[in-house]
């Protein structure tokens, strides 16, 4: 829909500024209709350009964490062109493994020419499991929001929760010890992503 409404915004503009130059015989004019007809095709390619080259990696700061602990894990999303973007879409998925509760989320962040885009996610893991961040595609939108190119990007990271060294014991392994037929889904807090540099 928003796209929709901005095709239709930018057609209203081009129309405006046609007949201004049918009525008064503008350079200017002529040369803001150039640019009108030019820019979105140049921004239409560049952004195919970007999407093919564009990758993806986690970074995790340990194998290895205490269940409670917060920790930091970081999103970086490469852009090798000079050109960049204002909304470049991640799909990211975190998923306990050891009770299989998958939670997907978008992050929208914009993308630097020849830096690209660091994100990081401040993590706390109540519960212990193996921890799996995973980048499954990425979606660039062009500067007039014309047109959006999709790459599959398939990177993972994972981090193993341990209990705490103080003898306890998990609260998981008393529900089967008490016959429960299902685990409550395994909590993971994870707090809005800090932009990176």
């Amino acid at each position: 829909m928003k796209r929709t409404l901005r095709i239709i915004a930018y057609l209203a503009v081009f129309g405006v500024n046609l007949y201004y130059l049918w009525f008064l015989h503008s350079y200017f004019n002529m040369a803001v209709l150039v640019l009108l007809l030019l820019l979105p095709i140049i921004s239409i390619v560049a952004t195919s350009r970007i999407a093919k080259r564009t990758d993806a990696s986690w970074e995790v700061p340990y194998a290895c964490m205490h269940k409670g602990e917060e920790f930091f894990v970081r999103l970086k999303i490469d852009n090798p062109t000079p050109f960049g973007l204002m909304r470049c879409m991640a799909k990211i998925e975190v998923t306990n493994l050891f009770y299989d509760t998958p939670r997907k989320q978008e992050l929208i962040v914009p993308l630097r020419g020849r830096k690209g885009q660091e994100v990081t996610y401040p993590v706390k893991v109540e519960r212990c499991g193996m921890v799996e961040f995973a980048l499954h595609r990425i979606e660039l939108t062009d500067w007039f929001g014309f047109a959006s190119f999709g790459k599959d990007v398939e990177t993972k990271a994972s981090v193993v929760i341990l209990p705490k060294e103080d003898g306890s014991v998990d609260s998981t392994l008393q529900g089967y010890q008490l016959g429960m037929e299902e685990v409550e889904e395994s909590f993971l807090l994870i707090t809005v992503p800090l932009m990176g540099n």
